[in-house]
């Protein structure tokens, strides 16, 4: 098998440590979360990284991140259950019915036919304080069996930690000892589940990492939200879960991506995936206003054409050194 530079260093002999998961030939990958993955799919970081890693395997992504949103499936919840019912919405009551947005969720990703789902929840969950660390405990293993009942392998990847020197440690929702105790949640369910789970909070302290403080600067936009260079600090991590040892190694060679062409392929491909899962003017397109514009709907299912074609330019681009995935995306763009 042929690893090219500048991630070659990642896989030297007698680095390789025991993975705690592998993409497969064939796969396809649903990340699934909150706005740590919504952004992800705007930087490309953590997708082409893997990529990259295994670059002569076939394997597809379709990012369903969603912002704001929780375990539960909250910020999917749109209108609610009359949301398609013609000028006839009212706003939903204060109870409806609760399994709305996670049964939502859910059918995403049936639709999205994964082998392999990545899961990240628990950032805005932490936001409820220690109180409701046992009613997201519920709910997450609830999602895994859900998920799990479509055939799909599993994988949790804990929230980051919350960025100090961004926002003081006493404003609310970002203490990061509130966040440590949902993470060790996490980690209970992933044992008691047996799902493999990639620990950010593990990786040589990603946030106080000299290295990254040095060479990069400030990983998150506000304490919270990654920036390019917080999803690099991810993508480390996520190549050591992958089974590289050297932690320095795949820090360095994490930074690589950001120059990477497929990145920008990558990102396309995101960007017509995003304009399908959540249009503007949604409520005219698909929802209770439909009547007026709903026509338009239909035109939705084009944009599948345009992300399966740069998957396959993707897949055509993977296999090359990145200088020579210049040329080739020279050529087609």
């Amino acid at each position: 098998m042929r690893f090219y530079l500048p991630f070659l260093l990642l896989f030297p002999l007698g680095c390789q440590a025991p993975a705690v998961f592998e993409l497969q030939d064939g796969d396809r990958v649903v990340f699934l979360g909150d706005t740590f993955f919504e952004r992800e799919a705007r930087y490309g970081v953590l997708e082409t990284g893997l990529h990259r890693r295994w670059p002569e395997r076939h394997f597809e992504f379709r990012n369903l991140g969603w912002p704001a949103d929780t375990v539960t499936g909250d910020a999917r919840v749109g209108y609610g259950p009359g949301e398609f019912k013609k000028s006839r919405w009212q706003r939903p009551k204060t109870q409806f019915d609760p399994d709305y947005g996670f049964n939502k969720m859910v059918d995403q990703v049936k639709q999205e036919k994964p082998s392999v789902v990545f899961i990240n929840y628990g950032s805005n969950e932490a936001f409820g304080g220690v109180e409701g660390i046992d009613e997201f405990k519920k709910n997450y293993v609830r999602l895994i069996d859900a998920i799990e009942a479509l055939g799909c392998r599993v994988i949790l990847i804990t929230p980051p930690l919350r960025e100090q020197e961004s926002t003081a440690s006493t404003e609310p929702g970002m203490d990061n000892n509130v966040l440590d105790l949902y993470v060790s949640g996490i980690r209970s369910i992933a044992k008691e589940k047996q799902v493999p789970i990639v620990d950010l909070l593990s990786f040589s302290g990603m946030f106080n990492h000299v290295y990254v403080k040095s060479e990069m600067g400030a990983l998150t936009t506000n304490g919270l939200h990654l920036t390019e260079y917080g999803y690099v600090a991810v993508l480390a991590s996520l190549l050591e879960a992958s089974g590289i040892s050297a932690a320095a190694d795949c820090l360095i060679h994490a930074r690589a991506v950001l120059k990477d062409p497929l990145r920008k392929k990558v990102i396309r491909k995101n960007r017509w995936l995003t304009y399908r899962l959540r249009p503007q003017n949604s409520t005219y397109v698909l929802y209770f206003r439909r009547h007026e514009m709903g026509h338009i709907a239909e035109e939705l299912k084009q944009f599948d054409h345009f992300v399966q074609q740069d998957e396959e330019e993707i897949a055509r681009m993977k296999i090359l050194p990145p200088a020579e995935s210049a040329e080739k995306d020279g050529e087609s763009s």
